[in-house]
C-alpha cells in the first residue's frame, strides 16, 4: 500500500503515534512506557491493521509485545533493535512487508496462532507458512547446534543475529544467497555446514563478529560482499573458491593475524581494488602449488623541478591502477604506462599524502576513472590538465583544492557529487557536451563561478541541483576560448 504521509493527520495519544487511512488505523511508534505491549484492536474507534515500519525500533524498554487478531501486515524494522525484547505473540491475521525482527540479544520466543496461514513457528524458529522463508531465530535459543530445514530456500536479514548459544549450522542445501547480517554477533558460532551447490552469495556482515577461527567460502560462491567477516577476532585462516568473481573490499575489517588462501592463480575479475589494502599474506593456488603473493618495490622517478615521482600500484586484468602517491615532487606527470601496463584509474584519496604540498598535476590519456576523494583537500592544487581517455569522476574528487579553471575533456560521461565542493578560488569550469550524468551538486563556495558547458541543454541524467547555487552558464561553449 502506497500512502502519500503528508496528506494523512498524525496523532499522539500519548501511547501511540498514528494515523488513519481508508477506514484502518497505521500504528507509526510506541511512544509508551510500559514493558509489557498489548497492541490495541481499535484505537480511538479506529480498527488497528498495520503496524508500519519501525514502529518499535530501538526501543530499550519493552519486554513483551501481543499483536491481536485483526492486524494484518508488519512492517520491516517494528521489532529491530529492541534490546530488552523477550517474547512477542502474532495473530492468525498478521503477515509481514519486509523484515519485522533482527538484532534482538534478549529474544526468547515468538509465538504465532496456529491457524496462521502466513506464518509458522518450529521448534521455536519463525518461518513462512510453508516454510520457505526462515524469518527470525530467537537470540536466546538454548540450542548450541541448529539445522535449517531442507525447505528453505531464503533466510532474512539478521535472522540468527545476536545468537548467544549458537555454535555450528547446517544450511539447507536450497538456499541460494546469505544476505545482509544472517549471523551478525553470533560471538559463540565456530562452524558452518554448507550443503548442496546452490550458494553463490555471502551479503555484507552476513558473519561479522562470529567466533570463527577458521573458515572456507564454499565451492560455487561468487560473491562476497563488505564487511562479510568484519570484527572476527578470533579468525585466522579463511579459504576463498576458485570461483569468487566479485570481492569487496573491507571484506574482513578489523581483523588481524589472517591469512587468505586462494584456490585460484589470480584475482577474480570484479575483486575491488583495495580488496588486501592490509596486506595480509596471500597464498594462491591454495591446496596445489602454494605461492605467497609478493610485490615489487616501487618506481622513483626523479621529477624535473625537483624531487621525485613514485606510486603505489595494483594491477587488475593487465591494467595499473594507482593507489597512493608516494613521491615528493610538488608537480606531477602521471605516467600513461607503469611496467609496461597502461595506467588506467586512480584510486581513493591516491593523492591525499600530498596535501600540503601538491600544486600541479598532468593526468595521462591512458586514465580512465579517477575515484572518490582522489585530491581531496589537497589545498596547494591550482592546475589539473586531463587526458582525452577520461570518462568518469567520483564523488567529491577535487574538494577542498585551489582550482581556479577546469577544462573537463570530451569523453567524460559520469560526474558524482560534490567534484568541485569547498574550492572557493573556482571562476570557470568547462562541461563537456559528452557528459551525461551529473551525481548531485558540482560545488558550494566558488562565488565567482561561471559554467561553460559543451551542449546546448543539459545532459539526460544531470541531478537537478548541479548548479544549486544558480551560477552563470554558458550554452554551447567552445573550450579554447577559456
Amino acid at each position: 500500500m502506497s500512502i502519500n504521509l503528508n496528506l494523512v493527520e498524525h496523532i499522539n495519544n500519548g501511547t501511540w503515534l498514528y494515523f488513519s487511512y481508508d477506514g484502518a488505523a497505521h500504528l507509526e511508534k510506541y511512544t509508551g512506557k510500559d514493558a509489557v505491549v498489548n497492541v490495541p484492536a481499535d484505537i480511538d474507534g479506529i480498527p488497528v491493521k498495520f503496524l508500519e515500519q519501525g514502529v518499535f525500533f530501538e526501543n530499550s524498554i519493552v519486554q513483551k509485545i501481543n499483536v491481536p487478531e485483526g492486524v494484518y501486515e508488519i512492517g520491516t524494522n517494528a521489532f529491530c533493535k529492541c534490546d530488552n525484547l523477550k517474547k512477542v505473540s502474532l495473530p492468525a491475521t498478521v503477515d509481514f512487508n519486509g523484515i519485522p525482527f533482527g538484532r534482538d540479544p534478549a529474544l526468547e520466543t515468538i509465538t504465532v496462532n496456529p491457524e496462521s496461514k502466513h506464518l509458522k513457528v518450529v521448534d521455536g524458529v519463525l518461518y513462512n507458512d510453508d516454510q520457505t522463508f526462515l524469518y527470525a531465530y530467537p537470540a536466546q535459543k538454548a540450542d548450541k547446534s541448529f539445522t535449517i530445514p531442507s525447505k528453505v530456500e531464503a533466510i532474512r536479514d539478521y535472522a540468527f543475529s545476536c545468537a548467544a548459544n549458537l555454535e555450528e549450522v547446517t544450511l539447507s542445501e536450497n538456499v541460494g544467497q546469505l544476505l545482509y547480517g544472517i549471523f551478525f554477533q553470533c560471538k559463540a558460532l565456530k562452524k558452518v555446514n554448507f550443503v548442496g551447490e546452490k550458494l553463490n552469495k555471502i551479503g555484507g556482515w552476513c558473519f561479522a563478529e562470529t567466533g570463527f577461527e577458521e573458515f572456507e567460502v564454499p565451492a560455487g560462491v561468487r560473491t562476497l560482499d563488505k564487511e562479510a567477516f568484519t570484527d572476527c577476532k578470533n579468525l585466522r585462516s579463511l579459504i576463498l573458491p576458485n570461483t569468487l568473481n566479485m570481492l569487496a573490499e573491507d571484506f574482513a575489517k578489523n581483523v588481524e593475524d589472517l591469512t587468505i588462501n586462494v584456490r585460484m592463480a589470480t584475482k577474480g575479475k570484479m575483486w575491488q581494488a583495495d580488496w588486501n589494502k592490509e596486506n595480509r599474506k596471500i597464498v594462491w593456488n591454495f591446496g596445489t602449488e602454494a605461492a605467497v603473493e609478493a610485490g615489487g618495490p616501487a618506481e622513483v622517478i626523479t621529477a624535473p623541478g625537483g624531487g621525485t615521482i613514485s606510486f603505489d600500484t595494483e594491477e587488475d586484468s593487465g591494467e595499473v591502477i594507482i593507489k597512493k602517491y608516494t613521491g615528493t615532487a610538488p608537480v606531477v606527470e602521471i605516467p600513461a604506462e607503469i611496467g609496461g601496463k597502461p595506467v588506467t584509474q586512480i584510486y581513493n584519496k591516491a593523492f591525499v599524502p600530498a596535501k600540503d604540498f601538491l600544486t600541479e598535476v598532468k593526468i595521462a590519456n591512458s586514465v580512465k576513472k579517477i575515484c572518490d576523494t582522489a585530491f581531496e583537500d589537497c589545498k596547494k592544487l591550482a592546475k589539473v590538465t586531463f587526458g582525452n581517455d577520461l570518462q568518469q569522476l567520483g564523488r567529491s574528487v577535487f574538494y577542498g583544492t585551489a582550482l581556479e579553471t577546469v577544462i573537463l575533456p570530451e569523453g567524460l560521461t559520469t560526474m558524482q557529487a560534490n567534484c568541485f565542493c569547498d574550492c572557493p578560488n573556482l571562476k570557470k569550469i568547462y562541461l563537456p557536451k559528452t557528459l551525461r550524468s551529473i551525481g548531485g551538486q558540482v560545488e558550494d563556495k566558488s562565488a565567482d563561478l561561471h559554467f561553460y558547458c559543451g551542449g546546448e541543454k543539459k545532459g539526460p541524467v544531470w541531478n537537478p541541483a548541479w548548479n544549486k547555487n544558480e551560477r552563470p552558464v554558458d550554452w554551447n561553449a567552445d573550450p579554447s576560448s577559456l
